[in-house]
C-alpha cells in the first residue's frame, strides 16, 4: 500500500473524507461509488452519447452470474480516483498500484473476493467489445473477447447519470439480499 506522510483526501458525495493514498474502510461508502460512477462518461467521453460507468457496472453484473457483486463493484476505484484510459494506464505503474490498494479495501468492506475472479474481467471485455459497437460510428473492428454478446444487446439505451445511479443502488440492494 502507498503510505504518504501527509493528509491529502477528498471529499465525497455524502460528505466523508476519502484518504485516496491511504484508503480506510469506513471511508467507503455504496452511495458514494453509486453518485460518482454515474457521473463518469466511459470511454473518456468519445462515444456517441453519455454512458456512464455505473451503467457498465450494472450490466457487467449482469454478465456475470458467478461473481455479480464483484461485477457490480469491479471500477468503484474509478469512484475515488477517477478513470484513466487504458492506453495510458499502462505507463502509470504507482496509479495501478493505488487502484489496487483502494479495491482490496472496496473488497474488504463488501465481502468480495480479491484479486477480483476472472470471470468479471471475461465479463468486462465481452461487454467492452458490445458497447464499442453500440456506442461509435467509426466502423473501427474491435476484436478482444472471443466471447460472442448476445446480438439483442446490440440495441444499447444510454441512462443519465439520476438513472444511472438508481439502478445501480438498485442492484446492490438486489445482490446484498
Amino acid at each position: 500500500m502507498i503510505k504518504i506522510k501527509y493528509d491529502n483526501w477528498i471529499e465525497t458525495y455524502t460528505g466523508i473524507r476519502f484518504h485516496p493514498l491511504d484508503p480506510q474502510i469506513h471511508e467507503i461508502h455504496i452511495e458514494d461509488i453509486a453518485h460518482a460512477l454515474s457521473n463518469i462518461c466511459r470511454f473518456t467521453g468519445h462515444c456517441k452519447e453519455f454512458y456512464s460507468v455505473a451503467q457498465h457496472s450494472v450490466l457487467v453484473s449482469t454478465l456475470c452470474p458467478e461473481y455479480p457483486m464483484e461485477g457490480l463493484l469491479h471500477d468503484a476505484t474509478e469512484a475515488y480516483v477517477s478513470d484513466v484510459n487504458t492506453t495510458v494506464k499502462l505507463l502509470l505503474q504507482e496509479y495501478r498500484d493505488l487502484e489496487c490498494d483502494i479495491m482490496e479495501v472496496v473488497a474488504k468492506k463488501f465481502n468480495l473476493k480479491f484479486p477480483l475472479p476472472k470471470e468479471v474481467k471475461a465479463a468486462d471485455l465481452m461487454l467492452l467489445e458490445f458497447e464499442h459497437r453500440a456506442l461509435f460510428n467509426s466502423g473501427l473492428k474491435w476484436s478482444i473477447s472471443s466471447i460472442k454478446v448476445d446480438e439483442s444487446l446490440e440495441k444499447l439505451k444510454c441512462w443519465l447519470p439520476d438513472e444511472a445511479e438508481l439502478r445501480f443502488l438498485n442492484r446492490y440492494e438486489e445482490l446484498k439480499k
